[in-house]
């Protein structure tokens, strides 16, 4: 037996031949997303300079493509196994991380720092960059609801 063969059992037991199909295609989407990151944000260092210090950077080159496969795979219904028990309990706490970094941003600025500093975007403004993902998961969630909730009274 070889490891995709074994990788693919395991993933089969809990997502369905056409979650697994979907969710290949999401993580190739991701992965050309995250390239073409790179590249722009070196294109950006090479004609302007740096704009962010490398933890802020780092923030949103890792942020973005995560929200966009979060995001992919909610509306695609393939971010949840097939038998989630723990649904709402991981999207509350995912809406509640994102909240803490919002507010930790949000008290660093009410305080008078700074967002940018010397042409760059200061370092504390990385938490609003790793709260993006955590509060895309709850409002994905929802308007992925409200997407099956209309279809389901249009059939009615």
């Amino acid at each position: 037996m070889t490891f995709n063969s074994k990788l693919h059992s395991h993933f089969s037991r809990f997502y369905d031949e056409k979650q697994l199909i979907n969710r290949s295609k999401i993580y190739f989407e991701t992965l050309l997303l995250t390239f073409f990151l790179i590249f722009i944000t070196c294109m950006i260092k090479i004609f302007y300079g740096p704009f962010a210090e490398p933890n802020v950077e780092m923030a949103i080159l890792f942020s973005l493509p995560v929200k966009y496969f979060l995001i992919r795979s909610i509306m695609k219904e393939i971010c949840f196994t097939k038998n989630e028990k723990y649904r709402v309990a991981v999207i509350t706490f995912f809406a509640f991380i994102g909240i803490v970094f919002i507010i930790s941003s949000a008290a660093y600025l009410i305080n008078g720092g700074p967002v940018i500093e010397n042409g760059v975007i200061v370092w504390k403004m990385a938490n609003i960059f790793i709260a993006l993902p955590f509060l895309s998961v709850p409002i994905a969630y929802r308007i992925q609801k409200m997407k099956q909730k209309d279809v389901n009274e249009d059939e009615e």
